[in-house]
């Protein structure tokens, strides 16, 4: 009996795989995971299979995790790549497999400039390659060991995986089943169990052994083995029906097989199994000092014993269990001894690896700044590969080692910044703060400011961190007109981080300093830095011209350093600018050099926006047909970058595409499948449904639409001047036939009459005139004449601009109008919006009785009439009683609420603070004189610790789906923030205050701030109307803003 023959016994599995052999032939390829514990024959079958597949004329590439440790992040892959020839690889694709393979070492600038879409590009380019060896003859890979691979082998595996279907490549891949949740749902599982009594039966020559053998062994094939090589050896023999001199366990049986083994060859086996399973000569050679023919004999010895065995890259342990138990025979201070020679071997070498430097100082139990020193490269070699899970741990283990404070605090904000690049925004903040503590501690101002900017190094849209602009105000106050990069940095960064801010006045200012300073640097790299943060804090809302000029000098820039991840962002963001000034030719020109950038750093991630963008001129042109294809290449290339962000963005677009052509139930059915991220895009879903309402209104005569917060949503977005949205506000006014909301629209949009409407990328669409939603405000007021003139203009800026598509919905508003307002020239008005609508292909229906559907629009009465909302407020003896929408409670009589009566039955009027205090004898009209900083560093300080804490309590609450606690969690947070924006003037310095006035102020807001949480507790809607509605501060209001209320 042989002990392959022995070994195997995998009959069903086998032919599973044999039959994905074949289809694989036939370019019908697939993915295996083979499951089982230790020593169950996972290798062996993976074995048999490439045995099988190297007679079918496959190329055979295998790769294998180090379940010992010490491995670079990859290596799996490494080793499948070195297994095939890439002599005839594209010159691209070499270059962006060189962090997996210094020999195809290259110098690209993009590489370092961008790590996320670089480590997606790498494991992109590897995939492709086995793909491109898979369609010239089929290609079998196995990666043995996975469950010892690094989150970044797994997540290359997972993409290989999804490669396979339609070519002719076969994945197979090995896994302990105590590690088998780490398998990827992409592998189709293979389970391998123990054998069964029937299954050791095939393998024993003598029947009356079959029962001796199960016993011993219960069907654990490493023992089996074991058990049938010493049954053919003589070495063991079957006495009355039991196995005699069989050890209780693989462990046992190694030792047992050590102790016979010659001094020298045991010596040269436990040298070995220090450096893992798989034994280089030299290394042992190096260790052990001996020569190397000394080492090969001695190895020969052992392959006799059955501990290693040759393997074509030379020798290698036959299990990791053997390897472990020869580890684990030897003397403990010994091996530390020995692990620490390992690794003062292996930093002497020409090219060091310093995951294995680190992996032995491990063993060794050596800490403190050698280790530190170590893991801190090892770090660094990770991140070269983009393997950031990987360079956090060696992070962890440079922290923890690091026994001098200030290089601690450094390598936490080493470890901050890989981990959000990892996408571990909690835990990445986390090591800043630690960092800005220490740092704080030591008094080093720069080394705190870099912490800051680290806790800040990940600009999340529409957040607004109290801690993060704590931070970077306390990093600014330090630095003062010190280290002038990092102040220009810390400027910028703060500009962005307050943003969206109530009034945007001060992130402009920021953002502003910051450029202008950096500018007088000349340092480019600091300047692009500063650009990026600036650009989220002008985000849309600065003038476009303004924000232009910054887009071309930031292209330019990154020109200069040929870096096209910084030319691919500045021409994305610069083409919507072109477009809100209606600059055609420039917004044309940037949607080439974004595709040209995409196509030269060649992933996804950078793909989508150019075929995106081209869809906007397109759409524009009216090209229709090209507007469909660029719209699927982009959803493409999003599903391959895995990008929710993309594929909202494209939702929207296509929304607004659909508007755009008159195909309103296209519309409403794309509307229904967007999923919003925030409160903000919930709002900008309700304003996109009220625009399809306005085309129905324009083209159908339908009756108007009911939006009963109308007001409170105009106003949330006004307040923050963002017009991206006051183009779909001018639709809800047209849509609702509200002429108040119209009459405020119009007052807020005036300013900017001479630009484009643009929704820039957070929705991907640039729209018409505003002089053409001007015009809809003014016909929605009842001013004809005014409108009649806002669409000339629109006519003739549409035109300009060559926006064919906007120039026919122009066209048509004005037939109408013209219609209803009894022009001569209103027939022929109607014929030239019929051909400009057909020839741009808009869906407008039956365009002939203007007039009369115009008058069914004036005429008709809305669907649906929702009543204003209401609300009163009444005394009942030691008791409020407030009611709203049917609900009922009381209020205990408290300062706070005898505030909250007076400003509700003021509603609309302001009431200065003391007026408001002196009612409860609060305070009295008396002195203004300064009382110092609203709110001095400590308090700050202060602030941003509770802020800290209120965002614990969020998470904790939202981990419980507690509802009621999360809402109070997000109120006082919000309330918080306000709270510290308020005590910043003009520069982001401290205001100062009056002492009287102050601390009136401050007693008015948090009794009133109390006040209306109690109001929340009990009815939420009533509780954010009057959060929104209640201003505070030295003149308080009320501003109902459409409620009515009722105070006695």
């Amino acid at each position: 009996m042989s002990f392959s023959a022995a070994w195997i016994g995998r009959d069903a599995e086998l032919e599973v795989l044999r039959a994905s052999l074949l289809a694989t032939a036939e370019g019908r390829g697939s993915a295996w995971a083979l499951v089982g514990e230790a020593g169950v024959g996972k290798s062996e079958l993976a074995s048999r299979v490439a045995e099988l597949a190297d007679e079918r004329d496959f190329v055979v590439s295998w790769g294998r995790a180090v379940e010992t440790g010490g491995a670079p992040s990859l290596w799996p892959w490494t080793e499948v790549l070195r297994g095939l020839d890439l002599t005839r690889t594209d010159e691209r694709t070499r270059r962006w497999l060189a962090p997996l393979l210094p020999e195809l070492e290259t110098d690209d600038a993009s590489l370092a400039s961008a790590p996320v879409e670089a480590r997606f590009r790498l494991l992109d380019a590897v995939v492709r390659t086995l793909v491109a060896h898979a369609k010239a003859r089929p290609l079998l890979v196995v990666v043995e060991d996975l469950h010892a691979g690094d989150p970044a082998s797994l997540e290359l595996l997972e993409l290989a995986a999804s490669a396979t279907r339609n070519a002719g490549l076969m994945l197979v891949g090995t896994w302990r089943d105590d590690e088998e949740r780490r398998a990827s749902r992409a592998l189709r599982r293979l389970s391998l169990g123990r054998f069964t009594r029937a299954e050791v039966a095939e393998r024993v020559d003598e029947p009356s052994w079959v029962e001796p053998v199960m016993h011993a062994t219960e069907g654990y094939p490493l023992l089996l083995a074991e058990v049938l090589r010493g049954l053919s050896r003589g070495e063991l023999r079957v006495d009355d029906d039991r196995l005699v001199g069989v050890p209780r366990s693989v462990e046992a049986t190694l030792r047992a097989r050590l102790e016979r083994l010659d001094p020298t060859v045991c010596r040269v086996v436990r040298t070995a199994a220090v450096w893992g399973r798989d034994i280089d000569v030299t290394r042992v050679s190096a260790l052990a000092e001996l020569e190397p023919p000394a080492v090969e004999a001695a190895l020969s010895e052992a392959a006799e014993a059955a501990i290693v065995a040759r393997v074509p890259q030379g020798w290698r342990f036959r299990h990791v269990l053997w390897r472990d138990a020869v580890l684990a025979s030897g003397d403990p201070s010994w091996r530390r001894s020995l692990h620490e020679r390992a690794a003062t071997w292996l930093r002497a070498r020409p090219e060091v690896r310093w995951s294995e430097v680190a992996h032995q100082l491990l063993a060794a139990g050596v800490r403190g700044e050698r280790l530190a020193e170590a893991a801190v490269r090892a770090a660094g070699a990770s991140m070269e590969r983009f393997a950031h899970d990987d360079a956090l741990r060696w992070w962890q283990h440079a922290v923890e080692a690091s026994t001098d404070e200030r290089a601690r605090a450094e390598r936490l904000v080493a470890w901050a910044d890989t981990a959000l690049r990892a996408g571990d925004l909690r835990g990445g903040r986390a090591m800043a703060a630690r960092a800005a503590a220490i740092a704080r501690e030591l008094g080093d101002t720069p080394l705190f400011a870099r912490a800051a900017l680290a806790y800040g190094g990940e600009i999340v849209a529409a957040e607004v961190d109290a801690t993060l602009i704590a931070l970077l105000e306390e990093a600014r106050d330090a630095l003062g007109e010190t280290e002038p990069a990092l102040v220009a940095l810390v400027l910028a960064r703060l500009a962005s981080a307050l943003q969206p801010a109530p009034d945007p006045t001060l992130p402009f200012a920021l953002a502003r300093e910051a450029i202008e300073r950096a500018r007088a640097l000349g340092d480019d790299d600091v300047l692009l830095q500063v650009f990026r943060s600036a650009n989220a804090a002008f985000v849309d809302l600065a003038p476009p011209d303004e924000r232009l000029a910054c887009d071309r000098e930031h292209a330019t820039l990154a020109a200069r350093r040929d870096d096209p991840v910084e030319m691919h962002r500045a021409w994305r963001r610069l083409h919507f600018d072109a477009r809100e000034l209606g600059d055609t030719g420039l917004a044309r020109r940037a949607v080439e050099e974004v595709r040209a950038c995409g196509e030269r750093l060649g992933t996804p991630h950078f793909v989508w926006y150019g075929h995106a963008l081209a869809a906007v001129d397109h759409a524009h042109r009216g090209d229709h047909d090209e507007v469909r294809r660029a719209q699927d290449d982009a959803r493409r290339a999003a599903d391959s970058a895995r990008s929710d962000a993309a594929h909202l963005a494209l939702s929207y677009q296509r929304v607004l595409w659909a508007l755009r052509r008159g195909a309103l139930d296209e519309a409403e059915s794309e509307l229904r499948g967007v999923a919003p991220t925030s409160r903000f895009g919930a709002d900008f879903v309700r304003l996109l449904g009220a625009s399809v309402g306005a085309r129905r209104r324009l083209l159908q005569g339908a009756a108007p639409i009911v939006f009963p917060d109308a007001h409170d949503v105009v106003s949330r977005w006004i307040s923050m001047g963002d017009r991206s949205e006051m183009h779909l506000f001018a639709e809800l006014a047209f849509a609702t036939e509200d002429a108040a909301l119209a009459a405020r629209v119009e007052e807020a949009l005036l300013p900017y009459a001479a630009w484009h409407v643009s929704f820039g990328l957070y929705a991907m669409y640039a729209g018409g005139p505003v002089a053409r939603d001007l015009a809809l405000l003014a016909w929605t007021r009842g001013d004809v004449a005014r409108a009649w003139t806002w669409s000339e203009r629109a006519a003739a800026e549409a035109e300009r601009a060559e926006a064919r598509v906007e120039a026919a919905w122009i066209a048509v508003e004005r037939a109408r109008w013209a219609s209803a307002l009894g022009r001569e020239d209103a027939a022929a008005r109607a014929r030239d919006a019929r051909e400009r609508a057909e020839d741009v292909g808009l869906l407008l229906g039956e365009l002939g009785d203007l007039g009369g559907a115009e008058r069914r629009t004036k005429s008709s009465a809305p669907a649906s009439i929702a009543p204003a909302p209401s609300w009163s407020l009444v005394r009942e003896g030691e008791v409020w009683r407030v009611t709203h929408d049917a609900r009922s409670f009381v209020l205990a009589d408290t300062k706070g609420t005898r505030w909250l009566a007076r400003l509700a039955a003021a509603a609309g009027e302001e009431l200065h603070v003391l007026d408001l205090a002196s009612d409860t004898g609060e305070a009295a009209p008396g002195s203004r004189s300064d009382a110092g900083e609203v709110l001095d560093a400590k308090a700050r300080r202060a602030y941003a610790a509770r802020a800290r804490a209120l965002r614990e309590r969020l998470e904790e609450a939202e981990e419980r789906s507690d509802l009621g606690a999360t809402e109070r969690a997000q109120e006082e947070l919000h309330a918080l923030e306000r709270e510290l924006r308020a005590a910043l003037g003009l520069g982001g310095r401290a205001r100062r205050a009056g002492a009287t006035v102050e601390k009136a102020r401050v007693n008015v807001q948090r009794r009133l701030k109390d006040a209306i949480r109690r109001v929340a507790e009990q009815d939420v809607v009533l509780g954010k109307h009057l959060e929104r509605s209640i201003r505070t501060g030295i003149l308080c209001a009320y501003e109902p803003d459409g409620w009515s209320v009722t105070v006695r």
